[in-house]
């Protein structure tokens, strides 16, 4: 039968999808495409946040540490779930001998995204300038076996 038409006793009712025989619901299975799977990468950079992040790369490769810190704290005020920008302000740390602040947002980008190799290699790099050599041994190893990149 079409929504909101009733044969003899039966009724579906559009608004919620349940089935009634004279006033108790009988649940029914509706023809709808399963939904969308969500993908499991990082977020996406937001436009507003992309600019800062964009800024903050520009200012590390010309070695303005400091500069690409404020850009990239920027850009995860605008948008906080994008690991990225976490990871590439632990890099900027750890280039001005911050090894523990670098640790943080590496930890940061891991939460956000486990399968980011490049966290776990800035994280490991950090611990091995700290002297914890079997952390960053654990963490290169990881940083490996997600990408062969970082082997």
């Amino acid at each position: 039968p079409a929504w909101g038409r009733s044969t003899s006793r039966l009724a579906r009712n559009p608004a919620n999808n349940v089935k009634t025989e004279g006033g108790s619901p009988i649940i029914f299975v509706v023809d709808t495409p399963p939904p969308t799977p969500t993908p499991t990468r990082r977020p996406t950079i937001t436009p507003d946040s992309g600019y800062y992040f964009d800024k903050g790369r520009d200012y590390g490769r010309d070695g303005k540490y400091q500069l690409a810190i404020n850009e990239y704290t920027t850009a995860i005020r605008l948008n906080p779930d994008a690991s990225a920008s976490y990871n590439n302000r632990g890099v900027a740390y750890h280039n001005l001998g911050q090894y523990e602040r670098s640790i943080q947002d590496a930890d940061k980008a891991i939460q956000l995204d486990p399968d980011y190799a490049s966290a776990y290699y800035s994280r490991g790099v950090a611990y091995g300038y700290l002297g914890e050599y079997s952390k960053a041994d654990a963490d290169n190893a990881k940083a490996c076996s997600l990408d062969s990149q970082w082997c």
